[in-house]
This record gives structure tokens, sequence and C-alpha cells, in this order.
């Protein structure tokens, strides 16, 4: 396991930690990070997005190991943990103690914490052996994730964005932590036939036909009328307006190459994907962390890529700086560091 500071300090080298030190530093940290934690609770009851931005403040680990020890999966060593989120489970305290008390008779769990803003909780698992490869990693966690959830009739509360081995979990404060030494140590084999490809793509399958049969929808998806809805209705209140034509836009294949890897690398920094759209020469991102909203743009031309963020109204300008920052910091990557991996293992 390895630990930051911040998940904003891009460029700072994480340190080795231990499990047993992690759950010490959750069961008693000391009593300036108490506060900071009960003062970001009273925060998330007040304003919630302000909430969201405090919490990426706080100090975090991984379980996976990196070599050189910087959180990118290109630096990915092994792992022998990893961590399954329950987001939104409940407000109440008395409810979300009875459903940990659940979650932890199962006998794979080594250990269970209450996240950051009270409401969740994150279990953490042991493999029985390290695993170092990635893709795979992937491919097991969502078969495993969608089983345990769906045993336990918690789908709806499953964070379906933590299959990647560079996933950040955030530090939280939690006295009534649970743990055992004594865990099931868990075999992927038992959930991945080795040698047998199509039995991987179709226990694959499976998971993620789960996990989008069972995801809610986003807020942009729910509350926006299709773009057919909203020409029906102008028509209907204006019937001589004339049609506007779909713009057309050049989107270099150099861009698309890409998309599927730059959503991925978003999800891992705890950012979400709201949209991509087609603009001349390049791809706009929207996106968002939390409440805050962020637009930037991914341009390619004869001098490579380049990030433009867009302040529009109604984004927040330290969210698209952070956000330009990370998509430069993968553009970086690129060129010693793009992986080739089997698409229904990519992550």
């Amino acid at each position: 396991m390895m630990y930051g500071r911040s998940v904003m300090a891009l460029n700072e080298p994480l340190e080795k930690i231990t499990l047993h030190q992690i759950l010490h530093l959750i069961r008693q940290p000391d009593q300036s990070f108490i506060n900071q934690i009960l003062n970001l609770r009273r925060i998330r009851a007040l304003d919630p997005r302000i909430y969201s931005e405090k919490k990426r403040q706080l100090p975090f680990f991984t379980t996976s190991l990196f070599n050189p020890p910087y959180r990118r999966k290109e630096n990915f060593v092994n792992t022998q943990f990893f961590i399954i989120d329950f987001d939104h489970v409940s407000d109440h305290p008395e409810q979300l103690q009875q459903i940990k008390s659940q979650f932890f008779q199962h006998p794979t769990v080594k250990a269970i914490f209450m996240s950051p803003g009270a409401d969740g909780l994150k279990l953490i698992f042991e493999l029985a052996e390290p695993l170092s490869d990635a893709p795979l990693y992937a491919a097991f966690y969502k078969i495993f994730a969608t089983r345990f959830a769906t045993e336990h009739q918690a789908m709806q509360w499953l964070d379906r964005a933590t299959h990647d081995v560079s996933r950040a979990t955030f530090l939280s404060y939690d006295p009534d932590l649970l743990s055992r030494s004594d865990n099931e140590k868990i075999d992927i084999f038992s959930f991945i036939p080795p040698d047998d490809l199509f039995a991987i793509r179709h226990e694959v399958s499976q998971a993620e036909k789960i996990l989008s049969e069972t995801t809610a929808p986003s807020a942009h998806q729910a509350n926006d009328p299709a773009p057919d809805i909203l020409q029906q209705i102008k028509a209907k209140l204006n019937p001589n307006a004339r049609s506007l034509r779909e713009k057309n836009y050049y989107v270099p294949p150099e861009v698309d190459e890409h998309k599927e890897a730059i959503v991925n690398f978003f999800n891992q920094n705890q950012i979400e994907v709201l949209e991509i759209l087609p603009i001349n020469f390049g791809r706009k991102f929207v996106l968002r962390a939390g409440n805050l909203r962020a637009e930037i743009n991914l341009f390619y031309g004869k001098k490579g890529f380049s990030v433009v963020p867009t302040p529009k109204t109604g984004t927040n300008t330290e969210l698209n700086n952070l956000c330009r920052q990370l998509l430069e910091q993968y553009l970086t990557s690129l060129p010693t560091n793009l992986p080739e991996v089997p698409g229904f293992l990519s992550s």
C-alpha cells in the first residue's frame, strides 16, 4: 500500500505504508485529523459542493504499489488488496452501523470503515497472491464487486468507478472500524477461469451488463430533454421556424483514439465525465467533481495535442485548471506509456 498527502499534489511521491498503519490512522488518528473529519461532516450537511472541494484536501492511500512512486497506471507494480466502495448508504449512524455489521459477516472482508462523509462504507479485501496485471485486476474486480453487491442486495450503493489499480481512497475517521486477521483470502482464478478466453469475456460481459442496468442516470441524462424532443417543442411553439442543420465538425482520429483512456484517467482521479462533444479539430469534455463542473477542450494539430479550459458560466475555474493539468499529465505519458490491452479487459 502507499500513502499520499493530497490527490491534488500530482508531483509529490507516495510513501509505502502497511495495512496495519492505515487502519490505525482511521481508528485512532490524532485530534487535528479528527477535527478535520468532523468539520467536513458538518459542511456536508450544509453544502455538499463545498464538502466535495474540502474532501480532496484529505490524505489518501492506494492498495497498489507504484514504481516510480507516483499514482499513475503505467507505474503500477502489484496489489494484494482491493477496496469496494458503497456510497450514500445511510445518513443515520445506527442504520449505517447495522449495515456495516452485516457486510462484515462475510468471511472475505478484511476490514470495513465509514467514509469521510459518514454516509458510505469502504470494504477492504485481501488477495491470496499479489496481482501485477492491471487489466486482469479490472476484470476480476468487476466480477467480484458485482457478485458481492448482488449477494448483499447493495447494487444501488455500489461505486462503479473503482476498478482501476490507481484508484485513491481518502482517509477517514471511524473509531468503530471493524477488522480481522483470519479473513478468507481471495483466489482470483475462482472468479476468472484461467486460460479460458471465452469464459473470461463472458464473465466480464455479464458483470458489466449488471452494472449498466443498475446504474442511475447521471444528472445531465436525467434532467436534460433529448435534442429531438427539444426540436419538437420548438416546432410547436413556432411552426414557421426553420430547423437548424446539425453542424459538421472535423474531429482528428488522434483525439478519438484516446477518448476511452481519457475517461478512465479522469475516473481514476474522482472526476466524472458527463459528456464528450465534437468541436472542430478536437473534443470538448464536460466534467464534474462533486457539485462542481468543468469544461476543457482537447485539440490536435500540426504541433500535437493542446488542452484549453473553457471559462463558461457555471463552471469552476479551479476545477477547470485542475482538469487541464490532469489531461496534460496523461498526454505527457503517451509516447512511452500507452499499454496495449485487450478491449474486453480494459478499465
